[in-house]
């Protein structure tokens, strides 16, 4: 899975590092995407995946650390990018609409 992620940071905008997590018995992929027009989260996880069919290992789950445009998860799912608690409240449009109505209150 290390090699998977130097293949990662092959792609465009992407800057992937793998990390063995020995107290949970897995390794982590962990990847910044720069620019997700370029390289979308979707294309991003199915590379891993792919990868790690190739190792006969199982992508357990993903994680969206901050906030993410609304574009960037266009056409695909929660479910199907595996999201570990992923919450509507992690997309920039959804925390933007709040905050302005809350400043108007």
């Amino acid at each position: 899975m290390l090699r998977a992620a130097l293949a990662l940071s092959s792609l465009p905008a992407v800057k992937a590092l793998g990390l063995r997590l020995p107290s949970r018995g897995i390794v982590q992929v962990s990847m910044n995407l720069t620019d997700y027009r370029r390289t979308p989260p979707a294309a991003a996880f199915e590379a891993i995946d792919r990868q790690a069919r190739q190792y006969g290992v199982d992508v357990l789950e993903s994680e969206i650390v901050g906030l993410v445009p609304r574009a960037a998860l266009a056409g695909t799912t929660a479910e199907a990018l595996r999201l570990k608690e992923f919450s509507s409240d992690q997309i920039l449009e959804v925390r933007l609409e709040t905050a302005i109505r809350s400043a108007r209150s």
